[in-house]
């Protein structure tokens, strides 16, 4: 499981989102994923452009750990219609 939170940091590092996502579904699977996994699955669907779904996940990421603040300003680039994709 360390290694493939390893693989999803790299993944992310390199703008890998379907590899991110994939390795995110494999782990939840094997146990319920953290506000800081979730945190990687928002950025990787925000990315590919999936904006309801990282909206909802960043969502979760706040209920869960109200101290992550990249939710929160993620979430507003959301609504205010932000192009997460070209930042």
């Amino acid at each position: 499981t360390d290694l493939r939170q390893r693989v999803l940091s790299l993944a992310l590092r390199a703008e890998e989102y379907s590899n991110v996502l994939h390795h995110l579904e494999i782990l939840r699977k094997q146990r319920e994923l953290t506000p800081e996994m979730l945190l990687w699955k928002a950025t990787a669907l925000q990315k590919r452009g999936d904006l309801d779904g990282a909206y909802n996940t960043y969502l979760r990421v706040i209920e869960l750990d109200p101290s992550q603040c990249e939710a929160y300003l993620e979430l507003e680039s959301i609504a205010r219609g932000d192009d997460a994709a070209d930042e």
